[in-house]
């Protein structure tokens, strides 16, 4: 190995540990200060991405979700000033994004970039790692229980290895996507199997319901469609769309439907309130009812709806954006979606598909959970530069030779 792609991965390995640490880190006496000192040294990666960024000119900025990002992050801003707001939160989700932002597109931007390489390991390692001790430790690592002020109800999450049991979901999506971004060699269709073996594996035993239903999605993906012709015409956003808003129909209505009351009920042990999310929600209908334009700002701890006699997130992404800001904020992230989509659109890429599934699948899961100010889904987001910074493969290159020939014979 050289030494400058071995400097590059200890630098990618220092990324990855302080942007993605393992949530058990909390609960380890011996790692729990460098988890509670977590914040400062992302500040100091972010120093050293912008130092890094400026050897190339910021050219790896020079793209539209870097416009779309700062839009966001402007819309952001506006509503904790409204709120006279909690600018802690505020600068702390700022130094998430950008961060997150400047060495993907710095790594993607690279020919001889193995960021995508790097992540599609480190993530599979680290849910294999999870799995392990998943199996070995079923109560986990850690709990964070809450208990309602009359002791009636509590509120009990399992801390895995790597994340609670909901949002665990999120690198497995992300390890089997970098997985079958990287080249067609025999190491990278092991590491694709093992993605997909120990992906699976955790959602089961997890039981998480959106979890599950994104993982068959991507699985049938990978496995069926991912090389397939009919590729380009299946995945494209319209159908997506279509798809997405039909997966919403079915979570507001599956109570109604005979088939999917049995599967919630039966196969995933869940009710059909969704373990209490649809009476959640209607508190947040409720509460963006009251302050549609401008939401609520930022607060602390991020749960504002009280069930059960406990304070609960709003368990739906664009719920959590109107209550925190209102359709004013909500205005500045589906700006920055856009900006996302566009670049993640490009049907002569095969990564393009690849992506754009993955964010399908993300959005599915946040139709029941709401991750805002996340480093996981920061990193799907940014990793649709991957289809601008193109580095293609055999049959990427096979597949534009035989189109410019067409092309020039016609």
């Amino acid at each position: 190995m050289r030494k400058k792609h071995f400097i590059e991965i200890i630098c990618l390995l220092l990324f990855s540990v302080i942007f993605f640490t393992p949530r058990s880190f909390e609960f380890m006496p011996v790692v729990s200060m460098f988890y509670n000192k977590i914040f400062m040294m992302q500040c100091v990666v972010l120093l050293g991405a912008v130092i890094v960024s400026a050897t190339c000119g910021f050219k790896n900025l020079k793209n539209l979700i870097t416009l779309g990002a700062v839009i966001y992050l402007i819309f952001g801003l506006v509503i904790a000033i409204i709120h006279g707001g909690d600018y802690k939160i505020y600068i702390r989700a700022s130094v998430h994004l950008i961060t997150v932002l400047l060495v993907v597109s710095y790594e993607l931007r690279r020919k001889d970039s193995c960021f995508i390489e790097f992540i599609a390991w480190y993530f599979n390692i680290l849910l294999a790692i999870n799995l392990v001790l998943l199996i070995l430790k079923p109560d986990g690592l850690g709990t964070l229980l809450v208990y309602s002020e009359d002791m009636a109800h509590r509120q009990l999450d399992r801390v895995n290895f790597l994340e609670v049991d909901n949002r665990l979901s999120l690198p497995v999506l992300i390890s089997i996507a970098a997985s079958y971004m990287l080249p067609d060699k025999k190491i990278n269709k092991c590491l694709r199997i093992s993605s997909l073996i120990v992906g699976g594996a955790t959602n089961i035993l997890t039981m998480s319901g959106t979890g599950l239903g994104s993982y068959f999605v991507m699985l049938i993906y990978v496995v069926f469609i991912h090389k397939s012709k009919l590729r380009e015409k299946i995945v494209t956003m319209k159908n997506l769309l279509i798809a997405y808003f039909v997966c919403m129909f079915f979570i507001v209505y599956a109570s109604t439907i005979p088939i999917l009351r049995t599967l919630i009920i039966e196969v995933l042990h869940k009710d059909f309130t969704f373990s209490g999310r649809k009476f959640i929600w209607a508190s947040c209908y409720s509460l963006v009812y009251y302050h549609p334009l401008i939401g609520y700002g930022n607060f602390d701890s991020g749960w504002i709806i009280k069930w059960n006699g406990i304070m609960r997130n709003a368990h739906n992404l664009f719920y959590d954006v109107l209550i925190q800001g209102g359709f004013i904020l909500l205005i500045g992230y589906l700006l920055f979606l856009a900006t996302v989509f566009k670049t993640a659109c490009d049907k002569n890429n095969k990564k393009s598909q690849l992506i754009l599934v993955l964010l399908f699948c993300l959005f599915v899961v946040m139709l029941c959970e709401s991750f805002l100010d996340n480093n996981y889904i920061y990193l799907a987001f940014f990793l649709t530069l991957a289809v601008k910074y193109k580095n293609l493969d055999k049959q990427d290159i096979v597949k534009l030779i035989k189109r410019k020939l067409r092309f020039k014979a016609g």
